[in-house]
């Protein structure tokens, strides 16, 4: 999946299905290890999307102190 497509709902949609087919006991230990890696990737995009927003809320929180004074 490339990132120019991927948005936080892609990401965590993946994340299940990469857990899904990890569980499955058909999973060589070559694809786990391929899956792994693709999680791991997923799992640091969606940590700075969360970033992203958490710094978007704190801007718009100063904003609107700010307003208020």
């Amino acid at each position: 999946m490339s990132e120019k497509n991927l948005n936080f709902e892609k990401a965590l949609k993946r994340l299940k299905q990469i857990s899904e087919e990890i569980v499955k006991d058909e999973t060589s230990l070559e694809k786990s290890q391929e899956l792994l890696e693709e999680s791991e990737a997923l799992i640091e995009f969606c940590r700075e999307k969360i970033s992203e927003l958490h710094l978007l809320g704190e801007n718009e929180s100063e904003s609107v102190d700010h307003a208020a004074d």
